[in-house]
């Protein structure tokens, strides 16, 4: 198991008093605490209406002003227990997130997936489609004219997915604050995941030949390819790991509980198709009513407000995933209750 060890005194506590960009001195596997200060990080048990993220850094400074409200609200209620779950533990605790903080999630929604969504758009010239967890590389619904011919449609399914690595990152930073007593901004969540875009854009890199081997057996082994790298972008965040231990990483944690993985994956798609199809009938009909040159725009906005709704879902599945692998492999609730009991001590 990871983790601090209670033999050494300078192991119990981390030495640092505060939080930069320089993660703190730990094992690859330690669980990485959010942008909030040591002790208050560590305290998960902090009386509501106090905020960890605030202990007169000039970064929790930016993030309060952010949020533009008098007084910053009680860390949210958890989606579900830091414990062992089940697969309706995390499809309910994947829509949980959502309802804890729908303004911070829509926001970091919107700063990542807006401007994709118009670069995709223009990269298809009207074909525009938002990555879903069924097509996994090509998006089979991007048409249109594309600007760049065969090239552009492409260039819009990579970026589309290499958007979801980005929310991931985002989501996750954001959870990992709540299960350590605190809570993030949006523009914290998402400045977080941005700094660790050399690696996630490295291990995007490296997971593209990979998946179009998998595409090429007429998409046979996708579905038991894809549910090993499903938490990749939660551990390089969370972890602070490079391009190939991210993946790496993923790998480890998955194989070790692979066919409730695939049961995690498959029971998410069914959700996620279901919800969209649900959600894309109202712009579809108004779509077919609009005349010729508006018929495109609103097509491509109910995409857009389908994304809005399913990508938290999908991207809130693999976050709960990972923790539930690391509470089920290395013990990390367990792990987290003794900092927790180390620091009081303290």
């Amino acid at each position: 198991m990871s983790g601090w060890s209670a033999d050494n005194p300078d192991d119990a506590r981390p030495a640092t008093t505060g939080w930069n960009d320089a993660p703190p001195i730990e094992p690859p596997a330690a669980w990485a605490m959010p942008e909030a200060p040591t002790e208050v990080a560590l305290d998960r048990g902090a009386p509501a209406g106090t905020d960890p993220m605030v202990h007169g850094t000039s970064q929790a400074d930016e993030a309060h002003r952010w949020d533009a409200s008098p007084e910053r609200p009680a860390p949210p209620t958890l989606p579900v227990p830091l414990a062992a779950m089940t697969f309706t533990d995390i499809v309910d605790g994947a829509w949980g997130i959502i309802k804890a903080r729908p303004r911070t999630v829509f926001a970091i929604i919107a700063m990542i997936l807006l401007p994709t969504e118009i670069a995709a758009a223009w990269l298809t010239q009207g074909g525009s489609s938002f990555f879903d967890l069924s097509s996994s590389v090509v998006d089979s619904n991007l048409s249109g004219a594309p600007v760049l011919g065969g090239w552009g449609v492409i260039l819009a399914a990579m970026l589309q997915n290499l958007s979801l690595f980005f929310l991931g990152g985002a989501i996750a930073r954001l959870v990992s604050s709540w299960y350590a007593g605190g809570d993030m901004s949006a523009r914290a969540a998402v400045g977080a995941s941005l700094r660790r875009a050399p690696a996630l854009i490295g291990a995007f890199a490296v997971l593209v030949p990979v998946k179009l081997a998998a595409l090429a057996t007429c998409g046979l082994a996708l579905p038991f390819v894809v549910p090993l790298l499903l938490v990749t972008a939660p551990a390089i965040v969370i972890e602070d790991l490079g391009p190939i231990a991210g993946p790496l990483r993923s790998l480890r944690l998955t194989r070790r509980r692979y066919w409730p993985c695939v049961g995690v994956l498959a029971l998410s798609l069914i959700i996620e198709l279901t919800v969209n199809l649900a959600l894309s009938v109202v712009p579809t009909l108004i779509a077919a009513m609009a005349p010729g040159p508006l018929a495109p725009a609103v097509a491509a906005a109910g995409t857009v407000f389908s994304a809005f709704v399913t990508a938290p879902f999908v991207v809130g599945v693999c976050v709960l995933l990972y923790l539930d692998l690391r509470v089920r492999t290395e013990g990390l609730d367990l792990e987290l209750d003794a900092t927790d009991a180390f620091a009081r001590a303290a």
